[in-house]
């Protein structure tokens, strides 16, 4: 092989290389775990959310809080919270103690240093109204929480696109 030809071959694999980064940008793919904040106010529903997540383990990091205060401050790295990672996600119930699931999603939405984080909304209620209600605040989807769990793997894997 020729000067002219390795320094072809280089710049075809350099090429490549930065066109192989876009592409992992564009669909999401991240180096490091997906941090999710699970806010539900349910001990049985943060448990099956523990048990369903634990397969993909290495992919997505999980925090568990029971209402939309101590999520707040979860966000605001307030407290216990100090060191709490920014999430990439949050997943959402709607029906929550002291603050409501929309009035939740309402302030973080209107909240400058918050309302860039997806929410997902995670809830037992496949109501229309609720769900163009949560779709108006910005959530950036409404899943109902599947009756089966199989078939949480499918919602699970697709959660990187809302990233």
């Amino acid at each position: 092989m020729g000067e002219i030809d390795r320094n072809l071959h280089w710049k075809e694999l350099k090429r490549r290389i930065v066109h192989l980064e876009t592409r992992i940008d564009q669909i999401g793919i991240h180096s490091r775990p997906i941090e999710i904040l699970s806010v539900d106010d349910s001990p049985s529903d943060q448990l099956v959310l523990s048990h369903v997540f634990q397969p993909f383990a290495p992919r997505f990091h999980m925090h568990f809080v029971g209402d939309a205060m101590e999520a707040l401050a979860f966000l605001r790295r307030v407290g216990k919270y100090e060191k709490a990672p920014r999430p990439d996600l949050v997943l959402l119930d709607l029906n929550l103690p002291l603050l409501t699931g929309r009035e939740f999603l309402h302030v973080l939405k209107e909240a400058p240093d918050l309302q860039t984080i997806p929410v997902l909304i995670l809830s037992s209620s496949n109501d229309q109204n609720d769900i163009s209600e949560c779709l108006r605040l910005r959530a950036k989807a409404f899943f109902t929480k599947p009756s089966n769990l199989a078939d949480y793997p499918q919602m699970i894997q697709s959660l990187p696109q809302y990233c």
